[in-house]
């Protein structure tokens, strides 16, 4: 999951794509790029947010998103696009 995330993230930065346009075109993309299915590639995402949601290294990103409750696909690449952009002003 981490690797689609990064891949996720260079064409959400680099092509300044919103989130909500991109998922359904770039899970397609990403699943035939690693010979995945779409549900495969969504599901290791949700692992990777499950993960790491818990965990102290996304503290910074949970002060984007205050909520108590894991964020969705949608909501935590855009978490984490908002992260790496603030990073990189």
């Amino acid at each position: 999951g981490f690797y689609y995330i990064v891949d996720i993230m260079n064409c959400l930065i680099n092509e300044n794509m919103t989130v909500k346009s991109f998922s359904k075109q770039m899970y397609p993309i990403i699943a035939e790029k690693y010979n995945k299915d779409v549900s495969t590639v969504e599901r290791n995402i949700r692992n990777v947010i499950d993960k790491c949601w818990g965990e102290t290294m996304v503290v910074n990103l949970k002060m984007l998103w205050p909520s108590n409750e894991k964020p969705t696909c949608c909501k935590f690449l855009e978490i984490v696009r908002t992260y790496i952009i603030m990073k990189l002003i």
